[in-house]
């Protein structure tokens, strides 16, 4: 399952990130949501679109990727809901982190498996450069 907020490339990297999800077993289990941070509002509406699948379906891996992820990805490490942040630079190994933490590679979570893991910050621009620091990460 794919949410995806933002801009074109935003959904199209989304599209991208669920192919390479559904060629593995984690696929059907998978959320993956893909964060956009061109507002505040935006900020808000992702985050509760994260709270709302997480109660959908509670036994998921939800993943948070995307703008907001490499912007803040703090805020969404101290969602109860979220599993696993990845930054940019970490996109393509969501599968592999993912098994990873089911093969017991990486540490656990009090109440909710996942690793975190924000990945490096690339010279990267948003399609939508703010007067925030929001365009350039």
């Amino acid at each position: 399952m794919v949410a995806a907020f933002g801009c074109k490339v935003s959904r199209i990297e989304a599209r991208a990130e669920a192919a390479a999800l559904d060629a593995t077993a984690l696929g059907r289990r998978v959320i993956l949501v893909r964060t956009c941070t061109v507002t505040e509002r935006g900020d808000r509406d992702v985050k509760r679109t994260i709270r709302r699948l997480r109660r959908q379906k509670p036994d998921a891996w939800l993943v948070a990727s995307g703008c907001l992820a490499e912007r803040d990805p703090e805020s969404l490490a101290r969602m109860p809901e979220v599993d696993l942040v990845v930054g940019f630079a970490r996109a393509g190994e969501v599968a592999r982190l993912l098994s990873d933490r089911e093969a017991g590679l990486l540490p656990e979570r009090s109440h909710r498996p996942g690793p975190r893991n924000e990945g490096i910050r690339p010279a990267r621009r948003c399609s939508f450069p703010t007067p925030d620091g929001r365009g350039r990460f």
